[in-house]
């Protein structure tokens, strides 16, 4: 999440958003969660990895999770009833029976759906000196860029 150098970028993050946008997800988000984490963050943690004497091995890289309607309430917290951002979940046994119309696979629903998810970036803060960006922020930025670059249509 977060800025990006260039418009034309193909990711996960910003279809997600462009979907919050366009009002795809109006009618309500599955029960799932992301890891997220600012670009900014990982370049600075590329650059440590680099440049640190005590730095080696892998390191998760990682500011946090939401979970997909906790980022639409992030969004409507912040740009009001502009945009059609979802305000309900979605029971995960109901977009079980929808995920193909949505490119998903059943099982993928029933395995990954549903889950709180956690990661533990400790060791990147310890080692790498990290201080990790405020993650709704960076939804709110990243999403603010959308608007910018016309990916989703200003209100």
């Amino acid at each position: 999440m977060g800025a990006s150098l260039t418009a034309n970028t193909q990711s996960g993050s910003l279809e997600v958003l462009k979907q919050f946008g366009d009002g795809t997800t109006l009618a309500g988000v599955p029960p799932m969660w992301m890891g997220i984490v600012d670009v900014r963050d990982v370049a600075d943690a590329h650059f440590a990895a680099a440049f640190q004497p005590k730095a080696h091995g892998r390191y998760i890289i990682c500011g946090g999770t939401l979970s997909l309607l906790e980022i639409g309430k992030t969004l409507k917290g912040h740009f009001g009833g502009k945009y059609p951002f979802p305000r309900n979940s979605v029971p995960k046994t109901m977009f079980k029976l929808i995920a193909p119309f949505f490119g998903l696979e059943r099982k993928f629903v029933e395995r990954n759906m549903g889950y709180p998810i956690y990661f533990n970036a400790q060791r990147s803060i310890d080692e790498l000196g990290i201080h990790y960006r405020d993650i709704r922020q960076s939804v709110i930025e990243h999403f603010q860029q959308l608007i910018d670059d016309g990916i989703v249509k200003k209100r």
